[in-house]
């Protein structure tokens, strides 16, 4: 029999400060944000997360040892990225582990105005043809991690296959 080590981390969506509690009472190792305005799985109970309390959510994450993946993986239209780039600032200097996004848009905004942040990949990622498959992998230096593999290659023209 083949002996394995397995690490279990533990990982919960929190998209309000209830969830976020809970996260931590419960044991969770990290947690994923999701804020009001820039996250696919923003609840609608509870005490949301948004730009004014992100920093002190983050805070009380990292005092008990917990990461924070802060999820800005909406798709993006022209106004959702001038108010990501207004907030910039302030998301940096609240201190998430890694963001994750899902709009290319969005990743040169993370890459022009966070860039001392980690970059992670969204499992909400659309990768539907070859080019933006190939801008993924032009994308992906590293700083970036796919947060699961994507599995899914364009046929022919997807350089997974070569």
């Amino acid at each position: 029999m083949t002996d394995f080590y397995f690490q279990r981390i533990v990982k919960y969506a929190c998209g309000s400060t209830l969830f976020l509690d809970y996260a931590i009472q419960y044991g969770a190792d990290a947690v994923y944000l999701g804020m009001v305005d820039f996250s696919l799985r923003a609840m609608r109970k509870g005490e949301l997360i948004t730009l004014d309390n992100l920093k002190d959510c983050i805070d009380l994450a990292h005092s008990f040892d917990k990461k924070v993946y802060l999820t800005l993986n909406i798709f993006a239209y022209s106004d959702d990225i001038n108010q990501m780039i207004e907030c910039a600032e302030r998301i940096h200097d609240a201190n998430p582990d890694a963001i994750l996004f899902s709009d290319f848009g969005v990743y040169n905004v993370i890459r022009k105005y966070m860039s001392k942040i980690p970059i992670h990949v969204s499992t909400q990622t659309n990768i539907l043809n070859y080019e933006t498959d190939r801008q993924r992998r032009f994308s992906s230096g590293d700083r970036e991690k796919n947060e699961k593999s994507i599995m899914f290659c364009i046929a022919k023209h997807s350089t997974c296959a070569k």
